[in-house]
């Protein structure tokens, strides 16, 4: 560690980064981390993916782009070590390869809130007010926490939001974060992404008393874009997106969204007052009034009628993806089946309607079943969906890990006993849904 330490505090002068080239698919770190591909990119370092030989688990590695950026994500590691919250990725620890240093993380799986936003918008229907209103609630118990370690995020937008597994929400990108602490009085500089920067921030004037508030701000650009589908303020240019912050009035979320609880409407208006100290006073104000919110809306009625069970059968083998739709259709003759060869596809189906059997077809070329899974996980539908993983072979031990912590507890191998194995699962699924319409309506798909 003291070799880390001489490193970050002189580093070699560099402007091509060929640093990078010590970190290649393959490469072993210190003889315990294997690195296998690349999964994320930014302009001050890369991510890849790698293996811990010791504790034999899936790890992220972080690694400067020049080593002239090896302090800033120094700082990045510890300010993350220091929060401990669901909504924060876990960082491990610190390492030095041929002199250059690397950050070990957990490795998350999932995807992006950005991603999910395009695929429904490719629907053409809003994020349900609740679902809202949960996405929130996740976000500003993460900053919270944040906040409360002295840290201030500075670019929360949807791209650096991650819909990981077991409905976790998790803030990615800590690249730009601000430690008021180290500043004394305003903090002159602009920071952050035009369409979620605060009117302090994009006026180049920051106090630090108020800093957190930039969070605050952008997470109500968050949920203003979650309910309508556009950001509060849009141009041509940056410059002219953050001259709206600052001049142009707070729109209303009602005008875009006339359903929308009055007290999600103005809560949203005082996240984006121009002026910090007439927003919520943290993101602990913030949680408070979306908890009371979620709560009312689920004391409201929610008037949804009754449906036939949705089969949804993603398989990209032809002949199996009939014979799985003929059984579906046999146990469950009143269902709504639908059949895909795609990952992709079943992803922008599932973003309509959230199926009630998912018949998973786990190796298939682009987009696979593993991706699938963790997407339906990812958006919170899991409660909703049994999922059926099909298969000829169980594929690698780190897939399976990921599998059960999905939350998928069995597998039906295609082989002679597929037909049956299936009709049974679908026989149960029929029954226990025949149970449920007796005592309640189903719950509302998303």
């Amino acid at each position: 560690m003291a070799a880390l330490a001489d490193t970050l505090k002189n580093p070699p002068m560099s402007s091509a980064g060929p640093e990078l080239d010590r970190f290649r698919p393959g490469t072993v770190l210190e003889g315990v981390y294997e690195l296998r591909h690349e999964i994320g990119t930014g302009g001050m370092a890369l991510v890849f993916e790698a293996w811990d030989r010791r504790l034999r688990r899936g790890v992220a590695i972080k690694v400067p782009r020049r080593l002239e950026h090896a302090e800033t994500m120094l700082i990045e590691a510890q300010a993350l070590a220091s929060v401990r919250h669901r909504g924060v990725p876990v960082v491990y620890t610190l390492g030095l390869h041929l002199e250059v240093p690397y950050v070990v993380m957990e490795r998350l799986h999932g995807t992006s809130l950005a991603r999910h936003m395009v695929t429904r918008a490719g629907t053409e229907r809003h994020f349900a007010i609740d679902e809202v209103t949960r996405l929130m609630i996740a976000l500003a118990d993460a900053l919270g926490a944040v906040h409360a370690a002295g840290i201030v995020h500075r670019d929360v937008k949807p791209e650096n939001v991650m819909l990981a597994p077991d409905g976790r929400v998790v803030l990615m990108d800590f690249g730009l974060m601000l430690v008021p602490a180290t500043h004394h009085g305003a903090i002159g500089y602009a920071s952050g992404t035009p369409e979620y920067m605060a009117p302090e921030s994009a006026a180049d004037v920051i106090r630090r008393e108020e800093a957190h508030l930039v969070d605050v701000y952008a997470l109500g650009v968050l949920g203003f874009e979650l309910l309508t589908g556009r950001v509060p303020y849009r141009g041509h240019a940056a410059l002219e997106v953050m001259r709206a912050h600052i001049h142009a009035p707070v729109p209303e979320v009602l005008d875009h969204r006339p359903e929308v609880p009055e007290a999600l409407a103005t809560l949203l208006r005082s996240m984006l007052a121009k002026q910090p100290q007439d927003r919520p006073s943290g993101m602990d104000d913030v949680l408070a009034q979306l908890r009371a919110i979620d709560a009312a809306l689920l004391r409201t009625p929610s008037g949804v009628s009754s449906a036939s069970l949705s089969v949804l059968v993603v398989e990209d083998d032809p002949a199996i993806a009939r014979l799985l739709a003929t059984v579906a259709r046999r146990k469950l003759p009143d269902a709504e089946v639908r059949v895909v060869n795609d990952g992709a596809e079943a992803i922008a189906l599932i973003a309509r309607r959230v199926p009630d059997v998912l018949l998973l077809d786990l190796h298939m070329p682009v987009t696979n079943g593993l991706e699938v899974c963790m997407y339906l996980r990812g958006v919170d539908a899991h409660s909703r969906c049994t999922v059926v993983p099909v298969s000829a072979a169980l594929g690698r031990p780190e897939d399976l890990d990921v599998l059960f912590a999905l939350g998928v507890r069995d597998f039906v191998h295609k082989g002679p006993s597929l037909v049956g194995r299936i009709g049974a699962i679908l026989g149960e699924v029929g029954a226990a849904h025949g149970a449920l319409s007796t005592r309640r309506p189903p719950t509302a798909a998303m």
